[in-house]
């Protein structure tokens, strides 16, 4: 009986010296995240990888970045981008526009080439040249509505074309850039972005550089 109880009491006293062991070391918590882990308990297991909340993130901060610019007046707009364009490692910027345009465009706009006739990317095939601007038409059946109901073809200028060569339209007496993008599904269908001004244009694709 006595032999019975020492071996009880040793086995007790081994268990208690692992235990302070593990609680000091850390290793009880690191033990008790790897039977979470393997039990499928841990919150972990099912939340979403680091690197895709970062990018979450990112991607939200962007948009109200976005959300920003395209909320500024088109003077404020036109201040900040004309400093932006003295950027070198951004924009090659030609002379003032000399010839009479092909059209006449909104009266900011055309304070944008009475300085400069050509506006080109310094990082890509993004370029404006209201010199160079020839009509375009959009047609109506091919561009998505998104619920409205669709509007007559009409012709607008084509100024250039942005980062990813898609065309960059306006219309006389207007200040406002749309954008036309084609879809690879939808049949080779359209969807166009307004921007309010070529400013505005000018200052997101700067942001998002």
């Amino acid at each position: 009986m006595t032999r019975v109880l020492l071996l009880a009491a040793a086995t007790a006293f081994c268990v208690w010296i692992f235990w302070r062991i593990l609680n000091q070391s850390g290793g009880l918590t690191a033990l008790f995240r790897a039977l979470l882990r393997f039990t499928g308990l841990t919150r972990e297991e099912n939340s979403p990888p680091r690197r895709s909340r970062e990018s979450e993130r990112a991607l939200r901060r962007r948009q109200e970045r976005r959300d920003a610019l395209l909320a500024l007046t088109v003077e404020e707009a036109a201040a900040r981008a004309l400093g932006q364009l003295n950027d070198a490692r951004l924009w090659r910027c030609g002379p003032p526009l000399e010839a009479e345009p092909p059209f006449e465009p909104g009266p900011k706009t055309a304070e944008l080439f009475s300085r400069y006739a050509r506006v080109e990317s310094a990082r890509g095939m993004a370029l404006l040249s209201l010199a160079d601007a020839v009509p375009y038409t959009l047609p109506s059946t091919e561009v998505l509505s998104f619920g409205q109901s669709a509007e007559p073809a009409r012709t607008y200028w084509r100024i250039g074309t942005d980062f990813s060569e898609c065309p960059m339209l306006m219309s006389p007496q207007s200040d406002e850039v749309i954008v036309v993008r084609k879809l690879t599904t939808a049949g080779g269908r359209f969807y166009t972005i307004e921007y309010p001004s070529i400013y505005h244009w000018l200052l997101i694709q700067n942001d998002e550089a």
